[in-house]
C-alpha cells in the first residue's frame, strides 16, 4: 500500500510544486490505482503541455485537489482506465493474445466508473446548491470529464454544456480557489468558440470573446521582452490573444453563415482595423475586384470578410521569454505562425459548416494555394522537432491540421501528407480524438471526388465537416 504522495515525486517536479504542499491522502492505493496514477500523470505531461519547461499546469491545480477529495481522486483513477483502452497498441495487443472477454469486461469496467464518476458529480452539484460544501468538487469532476471523459462521442458536448451551466449559475458560489476558478473558464471558453469543434450542435455562447476582447486592443501595441507564458499558452500552445482573434473569426464565420447581421461587440473592432490602416476607397475596391472576379452572386458579406483580414493581418505574436530554450522558441513561432495562417483560410473558406463546393474567388483560391503548402512545409518541421527533440508544442497542431485537411479537399496530392502528420501526432502523444477528424477528412475527400466525377449530386450543404460529423453523432474537440 503506498500513500499518494509517495507516488507523485516526479509529478511533483513536472508540476513545480513542492512535496511539502502535500498531504497524505487518507484512503492507501491499491496497485492497480498506482498504475492508474501513473499513467495520469504521464498523459498529462504528454497531452496537456505544449510549451515545456512550466511545468503541468493540469497537475499543480489537481494534485492537492485529489488529495482533499476523494471523488476528484476517484475520478483520475477511474478514467485513466479508459486512456488505457483508448490506445490503439493495447487494443491489438489483447486481441491479438485472444483476450476478447477480457477486453470486453474492461470496456463495461470503464463505463461503470464514468457513471460512477457522473453519479459524484451530481450529488457534489446537489450538495452546492444545498449549501453542504463548496463548489470546488464539482468544478474540478467537470474540468475532469471534459478533458479525459469521451472526446469524440456526443456525451462531451453535454460535459461542455454542464461546465458552463456551472461558471454561469449566479446560485454557486465563487470558488475560493482563484486558479481553479480561472482555469475551468478558460477551457469552457476556450472550447466553446465555434472553430474549436466539430458536431456541436449547440450555438457559441461566445464566452471567450465577450471577456478578452480588449487582448486585440493591447496586442496592436508594443509589447515588451522577458513575459511569461500563462498557464493557459503553456497548457494549449496558443497565446491568448491569438485565441480572442481565432473567436473574432469564428464569431464572424457564424454570423455570415446564418446571414445574419454581425454581432455588435465585433463591429467597432473591424471599424478600427479599417481606420487605422486602409480607407474605407481601398475596401471598395477590393470589393469591387473580389466580386468581378468571383463566378458565385454578389457577397453581401464579402466587405466583413475583408475588414476581418485586416483584424489577422494585424495581430503580433507576442514575445517569447528570454529563458526559453532556442529549439522551443523556434518551433513555437512556427506553430504560431501555421496557425495564423489556417486563420486566414479557415475565414476564406468560411469555417467547417460551409460546403466545400462553395465557389471562391480566383483571388482566394490563390491565396488559399500558397498558405496551405506553406503551413503544411511548417508542419513538417514542428513534427520532426516533436520526434526528435521530445518537443510537445506540436500537440496544438489539431486545430490547424483540420482546417488545412478541409481544403485539401481541392488538393488531393496533399491529402496523405495531412493524414501522416494526423498518424504522427496520435503515435507521439497520443491525441486519440484526433483520429476521428482524420476519418472525418477521409469522407469528405471520398464524397468530394465522386461528385466531382459526376456521381449522383448530394444537396448543397452536406460536403462539410461539420455536417458529416453530425450525421456520424460525433462531437470532437480540435485541442
Amino acid at each position: 500500500m503506498t500513500e499518494l504522495n509517495d507516488l507523485t515525486n516526479s509529478a511533483l517536479k513536472l508540476s513545480g510544486v513542492a512535496s511539502r504542499n502535500f498531504r497524505f491522502c487518507k484512503t492507501p492505493l491499491s496497485s492497480g490505482d498506482i498504475n492508474s496514477w501513473i499513467l495520469v500523470v504521464h498523459r498529462c505531461q504528454r497531452t496537456l503541455v505544449a510549451i515545456p519547461g512550466y511545468g503541468v499546469p493540469f497537475l499543480r491545480h489537481f494534485l492537492p485537489l485529489a488529495v482533499r477529495s476523494q471523488g476528484v481522486l476517484n475520478a483520475l483513477l477511474t478514467l485513466s482506465d479508459r486512456l488505457r483502452l483508448s490506445d490503439a497498441q493495447v487494443r491489438q495487443s489483447y486481441i491479438h493474445d485472444g483476450n476478447n472477454g477480457f477486453l470486453e469486461s474492461a470496456e463495461q469496467t470503464i463505463l461503470g466508473n464514468y457513471q460512477e464518476a457522473l453519479s459524484r458529480l451530481q450529488s457534489s452539484l446537489l450538495s452546492v446548491q444545498s449549501g453542504l460544501q463548496d463548489a470546488e468538487e464539482a468544478v474540478a469532476l467537470s474540468v475532469i470529464l471534459l478533458i479525459f471523459g469521451f472526446p469524440g462521442h456526443r456525451v462531451w458536448s453535454v460535459h461542455l454544456n454542464g461546465l458552463i451551466a456551472q461558471i454561469q449559475d449566479p446560485e454557486i458560489p465563487t470558488l475560493d480557489s482563484p486558479s481553479l476558478s480561472l482555469m475551468a473558464l478558460n477551457l469552457a471558453a476556450h472550447v466553446d468558440i465555434k472553430a474549436f469543434s466539430l458536431g456541436r450542435a449547440e450555438s457559441s455562447q461566445r464566452l471567450w470573446w465577450s471577456g478578452r476582447m480588449h487582448q486585440l486592443e493591447q496586442n496592436v501595441g508594443q509589447q515588451s521582452a522577458g513575459t511569461s507564458f500563462s498557464d493557459f499558452e503553456v497548457s494549449t500552445g496558443y497565446p491568448e490573444s491569438l485565441v480572442t482573434l481565432i473567436a473574432l473569426v469564428s464569431a464572424v464565420v457564424e454570423d455570415i453563415y446564418s446571414d445574419r447581421a454581425l454581432d455588435p461587440t465585433i463591429e467597432p473592432y473591424l471599424q478600427s482595423a479599417t481606420d487605422n490602416h486602409r480607407t474605407i476607397q481601398h475596401i471598395v475596391a477590393d470589393v469591387e475586384f473580389l466580386a468581378a472576379s468571383s463566378t458565385q452572386p454578389a457577397d453581401s458579406h464579402l466587405d466583413d470578410v475583408l475588414r476581418t483580414e485586416l483584424v489577422i493581418a494585424q495581430w503580433k505574436p507576442p514575445p517569447h521569454p528570454e529563458s526559453l530554450a532556442v529549439d522551443t522558441s523556434l518551433a513555437l513561432a512556427t506553430v504560431w505562425e501555421i496557425m495564423r495562417k489556417s486563420v486566414f483560410i479557415y475565414l476564406w473558406r468560411r469555417g467547417f459548416d460551409t460546403d466545400i463546393r462553395a465557389i471562391l474567388s480566383t483571388e482566394y483560391k490563390l491565396r488559399i494555394g500558397r498558405l496551405l503548402r506553406e503551413a503544411l512545409a511548417g508542419t513538417e518541421l514542428v513534427m520532426q522537432a516533436a520526434e526528435q527533440h521530445d518537443i510537445t508544442v506540436a500537440n496544438a497542431l489539431i486545430w490547424p491540421l483540420t482546417v488545412l485537411g478541409n481544403e485539401c479537399a481541392w488538393h488531393s496530392t496533399l491529402q496523405p501528407k495531412v493524414l501522416e502528420y494526423f498518424q504522427r501526432l496520435n503515435n507521439h502523444f497520443p491525441i486519440h480524438h484526433s483520429r476521428i477528424v482524420a476519418n472525418l477528412l477521409r469522407k469528405l475527400w471520398k464524397l468530394t471526388e465522386e461528385r466531382s466525377s459526376g456521381s449522383d449530386a448530394l444537396p448543397f450543404g452536406c460536403l462539410s465537416l461539420q455536417y458529416l460529423a453530425l450525421q456520424d453523432n460525433a462531437c470532437v474537440p480540435l485541442l
